[in-house]
């Protein structure tokens, strides 16, 4: 056991050190430790305690009727080798908790056993129901899921996972779904008469066929107590990404035609992609997506659904192999919208295919409002369609970005579009033609089928999450994407979705796949400050970048806004006060030993923000973005205050024994991606470092001049990029630089004594 230097770290091991005790003396037969956590069984109750939190929380799940307990072993090939609990309740129903070194949650199973003579079909499997001990209830929770931040009376339950936090200390439980194979994960909540919280989750499998004497280990639900929320939050996303072995590619920056002109046409096409390429590519647009309306098909109930051929009537007469041609030639990845889990079966073309279609236990095909008709995926015929369709997009046509909308017709989902709180769907109505495999599973196998007739180099976007959040658990690992919000719109109402879901599964991004949280926009309509904050928000979380905009037709101030949001940072970006408030206000972004803050006054009127972003008393400053001014020196708090509807981006820099870069005009985030490897030579008192720049296009590198020793006046500047100017103001060196050469430009600036 180790133990702390400081009086506050023994009393914490001794306090740790009771508990075990107590759980040993209080007749508990089971009493295991795994890094912080600590995992003590009976036969009435088990407790899950971990680190610093083992004096305040506890999960507790009660069981009084268990018949046997016993303490078991496990080798996991995504997990390692790890221990656990396994529980027999008297009527036969076993449980398993385990842990695995280096992980800070419970991994959690249900048995599914089929005693009888007669195959059973399973819909709904309840988990252990872990009630939250320990806690004051002077202090309430607040719960955070899928449909945002609401008190535990008001939580309807949450897809996938679920946090119940304490705003004031951060801490916060983390239940969710690791595995989500053959089923569909919810965690709901309860609240007691006195005021005790309780977390009960739940896997919907719709219908699961066991044979009689089958038994299989149901999906994996993890569980753990953390001292600050996003931590808990982030490694539940890990998890996740080990179990299903996620690996991501390079977060793209999107053209959609979708909300500037719906399919586009060829001619207009071509020439956007024309200016993209000359005034957008070279700051990290690299995708043109052509979106609905280019297919062919009767327009029945939603889109047409035939994606075989475009519509020779339509605007793209030429055929779509054409349009993506040239927006390669352009060097861009061609992109395209299918619904590639659906038809409509009213319509002529499936008029001799109507096996083809999920049913309902009557035999009426298993229809949705605008999404259509499941395909059923199950069928060797229907299989072979959707490849056919891919392959084709993909390999004859040439389209590599491929955005797949009316994605829970994947699984015969129910359409409850906007869905994000969780609600019931009659889950387990659909009949499919093999009853051995559930919704859910249909749906990840044909993901799989897509993946394959694409090709490993496809990007996959799926389209939409809140469709039906079902779908959210069961793309994992199966797509490149995910849309994690509604459709977006140029208004003020409608820019609040992209913070507002991609805040609430921030976690998600960078982990699982690349969160969209659909296109941003800039156009003139919209006022400057909104345009800007959006834009913002969008650069500072580093998610997918997507704007849907006549780019030629944009005031310059307005193109340079999309400009200086490319590409993604790569950072590590987290919402500071995720627990705290609806909408978070407040985000970090760490980029190597680099780090700036986002700060979002989303409300119509002013306000003053503080943050406290450090806690060693080391002097620091700030620079906005925006403003382009250096805040007064601060020590551990940063404070500002921002109109209405505004946002602002501060590159944050602790005073140090030397001057050092504190950021450019390239990008928002201004100390991420746009600069490099940064040296100070103490005997030529020179400081050397790379800084991103656009062939032909003007930055300014700024240079915080302010050391622990005073501030230090520049002499002069030496770059293979010219040096149009150089501004020395308080505390802050500024250097135009134009560049003939795109690329991390090496810049030194000499300094005296």
């Amino acid at each position: 056991m180790r133990y702390c230097k400081t009086h506050k770290g023994y009393v914490m091991k001794i306090k740790v050190f009771l508990l075990a005790a107590v759980c040993a003396l209080s007749g508990f037969g089971v009493v295991l430790e795994q890094g912080d956590l600590m995992l003590c069984a009976d036969k009435t109750m088990l407790a899950l305690t971990a680190g610093p939190l083992r004096a305040q929380a506890s999960l507790a799940y009660h069981y009084p009727d268990a018949a046997d307990f016993r303490e078991v072993a496990v080798d996991d090939g995504r997990f390692g080798a790890g221990k656990g609990v396994e529980i027999t309740h008297a009527s036969g129903e076993k449980e398993r908790f385990l842990l695995y070194p280096g992980w800070p949650f419970v991994f959690v199973q249900k048995m599914l056993k089929n005693a009888s003579s007669q195959a059973a079909v399973v819909n709904r499997v309840a988990y252990p129901v872990f009630a939250l001990s320990g806690r004051s209830t002077e202090k309430p929770w607040k719960i955070l899921g899928t449909g945002g931040l609401v008190s535990p009376e008001k939580n309807a339950g949450s897809y996938m996972w679920s946090a119940a936090g304490e705003p004031e200390s951060g801490m916060a439980a983390v239940a969710g779904f690791i595995s989500t194979d053959r089923a569909s994960g919810v965690v709901r909540t309860a609240l007691s008469g006195d005021g005790k919280l309780s977390l009960l989750p739940h896997a919907d499998y719709g219908r699961l066929v066991l044979e009689p004497g089958r038994e299989e280990w149901s999906e994996v639900l993890a569980a753990g107590l953390f001292p600050v929320a996003q931590d808990g939050l982030e490694r539940y996303a890990d998890a996740i990404a080990r179990f299903y072995d996620v690996k991501l590619k390079p977060t793209p920056a999107v053209h959609c035609t979708w909300y500037v002109d719906h399919a586009s046409s060829d001619a207009v096409l071509r020439a956007r992609a024309d200016f993209i390429a000359q005034a957008l590519r070279p700051y990290g647009m690299n995708v043109v997506q052509v979106d609905d309306g280019w297919q062919i098909g009767e327009k029945k109930n939603g889109p047409k659904k035939v994606f075989t051929d475009s519509n020779p009537k339509g605007p793209y007469p030429g055929g779509m192999k054409a349009a993506a041609d040239h927006i390669r030639a352009r060097g861009m990845a061609p992109g395209i919208w299918l619904m590639p889990f659906c038809g409509t079966h009213d319509d002529a073309f499936f008029a001799d295919k109507q096996d083809w279609f999920v049913k309902h236990a009557d035999g009426r095909p298993f229809d949705n409002t605008w999404s259509g008709t499941a395909y059923d995926l199950t069928r060797e015929d229907t299989r072979a369609f959707l490849f056919d369709t891919v392959h084709r997009i993909v390999h004859d046509w040439g389209y590599t970005y491929l955005k797949l909308d009316g994605i829970l017709t994947g699984g015969a989902y129910r359409q409850i579009y906007v869905n994000d709180s969780f609600q019931e769907d009659g889950m387990g109505e659909a009949r499919l033609s093999n009853p051995k495999i559930t919704q859910t599973e249909m749906m990840r196998n044909s993901l799989d089928l897509l993946r394959q007739a694409a090709g490993p180099d496809a990007f996959l976007l799926g389209c939409c999450s809140q469709q039906n959040m079902r779908s959210l658990g069961a793309v994992i690992g199966k797509v490149d994407a995910m849309r994690v919000g509604p459709d977006a719109y140029g208004d003020w109402r409608g820019l609040l979705v992209a913070p507002k879901y991609g805040s609430w599964q921030y976690f998600y991004h960078g982990r699982l796949w690349h969160n969209d949280p659909d296109p941003f926009y800039v156009r003139p309509g919209l006022p400057l400050n909104e345009a800007r904050a959006i834009a913002t928000w969008v650069a500072v979380s580093g998610q997918m970048n997507t704007t849907s905009e006549s780019y030629a037709a944009l005031p310059p101030e307005r193109l340079a806004i999309i400009r200086a949001t490319m590409p993604a940072h790569g950072g590590a970006a987290r919402p500071l006060d995720l627990f705290e408030r609806p909408l978070p206000a407040f985000w970090r972004v760490v980029s190597g030993a680099r780090e700036s803050f986002g700060v979002f006054n989303w409300g119509d009127g002013e306000e003053a923000f503080t943050r406290k972003v450090a806690g060693d008393g080391r002097a620091r400053v700030a620079l906005g973005f925006w403003s382009g001014a250096l805040t007064p020196v601060f020590t551990d708090t940063l404070t500002c205050a921002l109109p209405g509807r505004s946002a602002e981006s501060f590159a944050v820099c602790a005073v140090g024994e030397a001057p050092q870069a504190i950021g450019t005009s390239r990008h928002v985030v201004q100390n991420g991606s746009c600069l490099g490897a940064e040296r100070w030579d103490e005997q030529a008192r020179s400081l050397t470092v790379e800084a991103a720049c656009v062939a032909g296009d003007p930055v300014e590198l700024r240079i915080l001049t302010l050391t622990t020793r005073g501030a230090r006046k520049a002499l002069h500047v030496k770059s293979a990029a010219e040096v149009e100017a150089v501004a020395a103001g308080e505390n802050l060196l500024r250097i135009r630089l134009k560049s003939p050469e795109t690329g991390m430009i090496p810049v030194t600036v000499f300094f005296e004594k």
